[in-house]
């Protein structure tokens, strides 16, 4: 606790001193490192899977949630896996499956009992340390120390009907397998097929045979598995009933009727005690059975078994052959039938039995019973008793998949190797043990041998028997082995070659995992949100959340109210105050990053040493330098330069000297021009720095100056796999740190030159002159950079604020809501949880609890000194996707509008409106995985069923060429206005886009500023002086001279022109690009007749007159992607691309990778992700660079509109102009 108020005592003594505060966004997210290897066996509530097996059925089953070197879905419905918790085996809810690029060595953790796991260096165990439960990495385990491990897996076993679905399901998988029903089932499925149509159920269920194949086999009543499982899904018939009423099955390849032999037919073992034989026949060739299902053994017991249950179960006539003195031989005779049955379902070796036998994962699924069947069935052939009760094999993997059954039981055993010669060979033989009195008794009343003599051995020493030497040590300060809980040695620890993917999952309740036989502590979502606040989470995060934290708040895990980290660093003898900002390296997912920024006053960019600045790099520069965020940057993955590519330092330099010259490019493109050769990063003056975030090293030169560490002394250590020496030598955390507060900006130099350009109010004002000097006394400003919703309070908003204080209790004013509210609470961010302050204030970042109405972007000031709201945060890309979305129950309609109201909050880029003409209501995003991520899969989590329609393109309304002057004639025909519409000047919409002049702002007074920014982009003079609205980039100017009663009638005229830049006249789409001009206008005298029943009509009939007669075109979203491939892909992959309209605007090789620049239109691009990941098999990936709008070719455009008109309840015929050009 001491340590705890030692560090917020310093962070609220640093937030009083705006010079010692840096509010700092990072640019990426970094690898974790918490992962497993592909292999490693994962236990569900109900079974075990591989950890690649189930990452697989995560992206099959769930939602991308990012996708770069780390793929992450979030799993639609949670799955239950076995977990630790409080002392005992319990159940959570796994919830995200990730797949992690990895170029490290793994580690080996190998237990007393022979438990083997393979992991990344970070993850944690669980371990027992000083009489309590803690975690501890993998790198630093050493040998002796005691892991909290399960001696007792429960797992929930599928019955018999089950297993017999799960069967067909396995057997399905093969196209090769042939069924033949009985009689009645025939007849029926025959009948339910005619009834439907032949041809239409061949359709739907894409039989790979022909028609006529397919019905004589339906005649017959004889199918391919593959088909019938999904005809018995399409007429609802269960599987185990399709098992149960089978004849029997056989196998043939290939789909012809003629030309291919059909093998053995099989019957499949239907009751308990045929599923209690066969598993024990499996087991026996587990132990003494070949890949050719033959079975060599001298016991004539085994032998007479093997041929009764053959013969009984699977209706096959084995051979007994016997070869002179050799070992006696049954052939099953079961043929390829049996063979592939015994690969497809229990993963019984094709080719090379010794090498390649392992326990299949369905065992553990199947019933108790038939597990015990299958264990003695190996033990009959493999095993013996000799002091202990033991079975060997040469294969490891095998016995510790033995290992792991046995924990079913509760049963206990290890694992020893030996070495044996044989004919002068030597060859490694491992063993699995069960001894002591408690495990052997469990081992005869679930198991046993079926052999007598070895049964009555095994219950001689087991009369004798006493403890367990492995397993039976008391400890004096603790005793939980009745909780199903041990605690076992480390054996052994050591690094192993590395793996090209590792993967990894999340329990949100408690944590970790089981895996393998171990408790694995998983990545949280709130660990990875912490490694997303920076490079410096693989040093940070853990200081911040296991050093600060006491175990009760660990426990707890507190709601993520934003991945906003605090930290003190103490730089030259002084504390110092640093806030990490969160942005993710998406730019698929909103406008995190653009919000991020204008909380920020710099950012740190991670660019990768080895693939170089990526689309996301760009878009960061753009947005940070935009809200003029200052950056440094770091290069990241130095080490893979190092170790993989094996770079001399010279080779090194040139590369970090190319890096470097690309950011200042993007810097000098984008940054402000007062800043231009001022920001520009510099290895000399230490606004680089270089290392490995994963490793947690870095340096810099003045770090190098300053500790005589030499660029030649970190390629040493890091090729000698010295890098925990390296990262003591060069501590990431110090040189970062030192790198922000030397070269980012404090709150009190940014704002003198942020506030102008993000605030839209009179800087020599009272608050205009305390927001530049960061006045914790002056009057409040503050803005709202994110919503987070909480279950607790509601809302919880994180906000910037630029003078005065917030306290709880405060009154405050919601600028834009116009709106009075009173703070309940104020607060830090401490890691990933809130601690309450009593004030935070000026140049700080805050938690506000009580402002549930307020949104991301919204101004906050003093209850009674209300001000000019800031500027928009704008992302730099616009909605181009739009869903239709409406309750399937309508009583749920309140709480779905409440639902759309929280994630439009959440994500600014997320637009929801209701079309007035269907009621329904519309959300508009970047893509289609932006709705489905940030919509979709959020409505579903909170209940709520809805309807939602297929994606709809966002298109534009424009024209090309100026219009005539239009007369726009009220309904009562007592007013007359009068508009031009062009396009506006393409520099300046460019100027619009870049963010050097506002897209959306009123002008009610004389603004010199933006006059001088229009006519310098190249708008006329005379147009820039008068511009009164722009609106979504389209611009209103009033040329009007003298015009009676128009100041009466000018805010209708705006909202007119705003409605019809929403709904252009083509198709109701939204305009872009339009300069509109009102140049004369006569008004009736009496208000009672230029109300907005008159005015407003004649202005959008007018405008919308104009642009028809201009000759409206469509312009259609493209998106700008990197498509990253392997070389061998490059051919079908650029097909592709061209068979969805696409331009490919770039191609470059390297490294045997591609890299192609293309520009698709988003219409043509549904679907393309999983298109991408099936024409390179999983390994091509694509990334958003920027979105622009092209025309559409003429030749789509009629079908194209009247398509949209026929969706919004339109006349579907193509508008034409009524109106004449007025004179």
């Amino acid at each position: 606790m001491t340590m705890k108020k030692e560090m917020i005592e310093r962070i609220k003594e640093c937030m009083q001193h705006p010079e010692r505060i840096r509010n700092v966004a990072t640019s990426s997210h970094v690898h974790h490192g918490k992962c497993v290897s592909g292999e490693t066996l994962i236990f569900l509530e109900n079974g075990a899977i591989t950890a690649k097996e189930l990452f697989e059925i995560a992206r099959k089953e769930g939602i991308l949630q990012k996708k770069d070197q780390e793929e992450v879905y979030k799993l639609k419905k949670p799955l239950s896996v076995l977990t630790y918790k409080n002392g005992t085996i319990s159940r959570g809810l796994l919830t995200h499956a990730w797949k992690i690029e990895n170029f490290d060595e793994l580690i080996e953790v190998e237990t007393k009992d022979g438990r083997r796991v393979r992991v990344t260096p970070e993850h944690k165990f669980l371990i027992l340390k000083n009489g309590k439960i803690e975690e501890e990495e993998a790198r630093f385990l050493e040998k002796g120390e005691l892991l909290v491990l399960p001696i007792y897996i429960p797992l929930v076993s599928s019955n018999l009907k089950e297993l017999k679905s799960l069967f067909l399901e396995k057997l399905s998988e093969d196209y090769s397998f042939l069924i033949y029903l009985q009689e009645k089932l025939k007849k029926e499925i025959h009948k339910r097929i005619v009834d439907y149509g032949r041809e239409k159920v061949w359709k739907e269920i894409g039989s790979k045979l022909n028609l006529l194949s397919f019905y004589h086999g339906v005649w017959k009543g004889r199918y391919r598995i593959s088909d019938l499982v999904k005809i018995a899904k399409k007429f609802g018939i269960e599987l185990s009933r399709i098992y149960d009423e089978s004849a029997y099955i056989s196998y043939r390849k290939g789909i012809k009727r003629y030309g291919s032999r059909t093998s053995v037919k099989i019957k499949l073992p239907k009751t308990e005690k045929e599923f209690i034989d066969f598993f024990y026949l499996l087991g026996l060739l587990f132990g003494d059975g070949s890949v050719n299902a033959t079975f060599d053994n001298n016991n004539s017991m085994l032998l007479r078994k093997v041929i009764q249950i053959s013969r009984k179960v699977l209706g096959i006539n084995p051979t007994l052959k016997k070869y002179g003195s050799r070992c006696p031989r049954i052939h099953l005779n079961g043929g390829l039938t049996l063979r592939v049955l015994l690969n497809r379902i229990f993963d019984y070796p094709l080719k090379s039995k010794a090498k390649n036998l392992k326990i299949p994962t369905i065992l553990f699924k199947v019933p108790l019973n038939l597990l015990s069947s299958f264990i003695r069935g190996y033990f009959d052939t493999d095993g013996s008793v000799h002091q202990t009760a033991y079975v060997s094999s040469a294969s490891r993997e095998a016995l510790e998949g033995l290992q792991l059954l046995l924990l079913r039981f509760g049963c206990r055993s290890y694992i020893r190797e030996k070495i044996v010669e044989l004919k002068g060979r030597k060859f490694k033989e491992f063993i699995l043990n069960v001894s002591g009195r408690e495990d052997l008794e469990k081992f005869i009343n679930f198991v046993g041998f079926s052999v007598d003599y070895r049964q009555k051995k095994l219950e001689e020493i087991y009369s004798k028997a006493s403890f367990s030497k492995i397993f039976d040590f008391k400890l004096p300060f603790i005793n939980i082995a009745e909780n199903n809980i041990a605690f076992l040695p480390v054996a052994n620890v050591r690094k192993v070659a590395a793996e090209k993917f590792v993967y990894d999952f999340t329990v949100e309740s408690t944590h970790n995992f089981l895996a393998n036989g171990f408790f694995i502590h998983n990545t949280t979502l709130t660990d990875n949100l912490m490694a997303g606040a920076g490079m410096l989470a693989e040093e940070m995060a853990g200081k911040v959340m296991y050093t600060w934290f006491d175990p009760e708040e660990r426990k707890r895990q507190l709601t993520v109210y934003g991945a906003n980290v605090n930290m003190v660093h103490e730089y030259e003898g002084q504390d110092y105050l640093i806030n990490l900002l969160d942005t993710p390296g998406h730019v698929d997912f909103g406008g995190d990053v653009t919000k991020a920024m204008r909380a920020a006053d710099g950012t740190i960019v991670l660019i990768d040493a080895v693939e170089g600045i990526m689309p996301q790099t760009e878009t960061v520069f753009r947005q940070a330098l935009r809200e003029y965020v200052k950056p440094v940057l770091f290069i990241n993955k130095t080490d893979r330069l190092i170790k993989e590519l094996k770079l001399t330092p010279e080779q090194m330099m040139e590369r970090f000297e190319r890096i470097i010259k690309d950011v200042n490019v993007l810097i000098d493109k984008y940054c402000p021009p007062e800043f231009k050769g001022k920001w520009y990063v510099s290895v000399k003056d230490g606004s680089v720095a270089i290392g490995s975030a994963f490793k947690r090293w870095a340096i810099s030169i003045p770090y190098l100056q300053k500790s005589g560490v030499t660029l030649k002394e970190v390629i040493q250590l890091t090729l000698e796999g010295r890098e925990e020496e390296l990262a003591r030598k060069a501590p990431l955390h110090q040189v970062v740190l030192d790198m922000i507060i030397r070269h980012l900006p404090s709150p009190l130099e940014a704002q003198k030159y942020r506030i102008p350009k993000i605030w839209k109010g009179d800087i020599e004002s009272e608050i205009g002159k305390q927001m530049l000097n960061c006045d914790p006394n002056g009057k409040l400003a503050a803005i709202v950079t994110k919503m987070i919703p909480d279950e607790h309070v509601g809302f919880v908003a994180t906000a910037r604020i630029f003078s005065g204080k917030i306290f709880k209790g405060k009154e405050i004013y919601l600028v834009s809501s116009k709106k009075k509210e009173k703070v309940q609470q104020v607060a830090i961010f401490k890691g990933i949880n809130r601690v309450p302050v009593d004030e935070v204030t000026a140049g700080n970042v805050v938690a506000i609890v009580g402002i549930p109405e307020a949104f991301t972007g919204e101004t906050i000031c003093d209850a009674d000194y209300p001000i000019e709201p800031f500027a928009e945060i704008k992302h730099i890309f616009e909605p181009v996707v739009t869903k239709s979305i409406e309750p399937k129950n309508p009583m749920d309609l309140p709480k779905l509008i409440d639902a759309l109201r929280k994630i439009g909050k959440e994500d600014p880029t997320l637009v929801v409106k209701i079309n007035q003409e269907t009621g329904e209501y519309l959300v508009s995003g970047l893509g289609e995985l932006h709705l489905e991520i940030k919509v979709e899969h959020k409505l579903k989590d909170m209940g709520i069923d809805v309807e939602l329609s297929p994606p709809i393109v966002v298109y534009r309304e424009t024209i090309l060429k100026p219009s005539p002057m239009v007369e726009g004639k009220s309904p009562n025909k007592h007013n007359k206005l009068y508009f031009i519409v062009e396009p506006l000047e393409d520099s300046v919409y460019d100027a619009m886009r870049a963010g050097e002049i506002p897209s959306n702002i009123e002008v009610k007074k004389k603004n010199l500023e933006l006059f001088q920014k229009l006519e310098k982009a190249g708008m006329k003079g005379d147009d820039a002086r008068n511009v009164i609205l722009i609106h979504e980039k389209n611009v209103l100017i009033d040329q009007t001279k003298g015009v009676q009663f128009l100041l009466e009638v000018i805010e209708m005229i705006k909202e007119a022109f705003i409605e019809v830049m929403g709904d252009g006249p083509l198709a109701r789409e939204p305009c872009m690009k339009l300069k509109v001009k009102l140049v004369d206008a006569e008004l009736h005298e009496d208000p009672v007749h230029r109300g907005p029943g008159q005015i407003m009509p004649a202005v959008r009939y007018a405008i919308r007159q104009a642009m028809l007669l201009a000759g409206t075109v469509l312009f259609e979203p493209k998106q700008i992607l990197r498509i990253d491939i392997p070389t061998d892909s490059m051919g079908i992959v650029s097909r592709e691309i061209e068979n969805r309209r696409g331009t490919i605007l770039e191609m470059k090789e390297e490294e045997g990778a591609m890299t192609i620049i293309a520009k698709i239109p988003v219409a043509e691009l549904f679907g393309f992700d999983a298109k991408l990941k099936s024409l390179t098999s999983g390994r091509g990936f694509y990334s958003l660079v920027d979105i622009v709008f092209e025309r559409l070719p003429d030749e789509l455009r009629d079908q194209i509109v009247k398509n949209i008109r026929k969706r919004k309840g339109l006349p579907e015929e193509i508008p034409r102009a009524e109106a004449k050009p007025a004179d």
